[in-house]
């Protein structure tokens, strides 16, 4: 009676052994296999924008179409009235970020994906510091340019009636 006892709790130590290890593999590999990197050091940075068009939290962060970040949080700013996103850039490229670059809000591909498009900075300039701002530019996207050719189109109508 002792031995069978004896093997019901060694059965139940390699049972309980064998599901923790189960349990730390699938964190291991959740967290390992996300798209951010846990050992990448990074820059903070934000930008006010007065629409985001369907910008979300993970969007890429891209200079020249090469991506450096992603978007960590897109939020309402009450003071101005306006839109605020935040997003990370890998600290190896923050040499890019200059006083003279641009952010802007583009759309990749048909199926209109948005994503944050940074310009690169001179030189010249000097680097925007961590957790710094930088300026937006209004892009012309495909949304705008319907509602520009809506109101040409409404303005050809009243001329031509």
């Amino acid at each position: 009676m002792a031995k069978s006892t004896r093997l019901i709790s060694k059965e139940i130590l390699v049972g309980i052994f064998i599901i923790t290890g189960a349990i730390l593999c699938a964190v291991a590999i959740i967290t390992l296999g996300s798209s951010d990197n846990l050992f990448t050091r990074s820059n903070y940075y934000s930008t006010h924008f007065g629409t985001v068009d369907g910008l979300i939290p993970g969007a890429k962060v891209a200079i020249g179409g090469f991506q450096v970040g992603s978007v960590t949080s897109v939020s309402l700013d009450t003071e101005k009235r306006d839109l605020v996103v935040a997003y990370k850039i890998a600290r190896k490229y923050a040499d890019w970020i200059r006083k003279d670059s641009v952010a802007e809000i583009v759309t990749q591909g048909m199926l209109g994906d948005k994503f944050v498009s940074l310009t690169a900075g001179s030189p010249e300039h000097p680097m925007v510091e961590n957790k710094g701002e930088l300026p937006s530019r209004v892009s012309k996207g495909l949304t705008q340019f319907l509602n520009e050719s809506d109101k040409l189109m409404t303005t050809l109508g009243s001329v031509a009636t």
